[in-house]
């Protein structure tokens, strides 16, 4: 309760922040360390799948989920636990710093125009319960899925290229989901009994697909 109120008041999640907000007797240096106790645990399940039934049930019927990979990079750090090495996305040169990967899950609602956070975690692969990336990404997706299947629906996930691996692919098509990938240049598909690489089918069809988005207040017919 005390943290739930320290973040209302205070508008912040810095725990030093949220201690100021408490405005206890004691010295800041103990509520920091009072609040932090409990951080390592995960939220409990109940709350969890209660948080995400609200996001999906404002979501319409056919409910789209964005899944993407980043990262944070602390270029200084040397004492943080299992402090890996990442490409730094946000880099001119995309060069590989001290950091951690994060994956995040959002959704999409009817009436609010930013997504909402369904799921998200920062994770290292040199922490030794680490597996690899795709469980990480799978353990988002099944939370979600789960509900989904709980409500006979059937999700739209939108992945970019990072996620172009047959892996991915298998896990949609087992769980029955529908889904989107960006798919990478060097990926080939098989058409009309022949493999043709995904470069040549996008350039056969460019200009030649368009559609109606709904974008800055008008409706507006974009072509690819």
């Amino acid at each position: 309760m005390d943290m739930i109120y320290g973040i209302s008041k205070s508008k912040d999640i810095l725990l030093s922040s949220i201690s100021e907000a408490l405005n206890e007797k004691t010295k800041k240096a103990y509520v920091i360390d009072r609040l932090s106790d409990k951080l390592s645990c995960e939220l409990d399940d109940n709350i969890d799948k209660n948080y995400c039934n609200t996001v999906i049930d404002s979501s319409g019927e056919s409910p789209v989920f964005i899944i993407d990979d980043s990262d944070v990079v602390k270029l200084l750090g040397s004492k943080f636990e299992d402090l890996g090495i990442v490409r730094d996305g946000s880099s001119k040169n995309k060069t590989y710093e001290k950091g951690y990967h994060v994956t995040e899950i959002v959704g999409l609602t009817k009436n609010k125009k930013q997504p909402i956070s369904m799921f998200s975690k920062v994770h290292s692969s040199v922490s030794k319960e680490y597996v690899s990336a795709n469980s990480i990404t799978f353990e988002g997706l099944n939370r979600i899925i789960t509900i989904l299947q709980e409500k006979n629906k059937k999700g739209i996930f939108v992945n970019d290229r990072g996620y172009d691996n047959n892996e991915i692919f298998k896990y949609y098509f087992k769980q029955k989901q529908n889904f989107i990938i960006r798919l990478k240049e060097n990926r080939k598909v098989y058409k009309d009994h022949k493999w043709y690489k995904i470069t040549t089918i996008r350039d056969s069809r460019k200009g030649k697909v368009h559609m109606k988005l709904f974008f800055q207040g008008e409706e507006q017919v974009i072509y690819r």
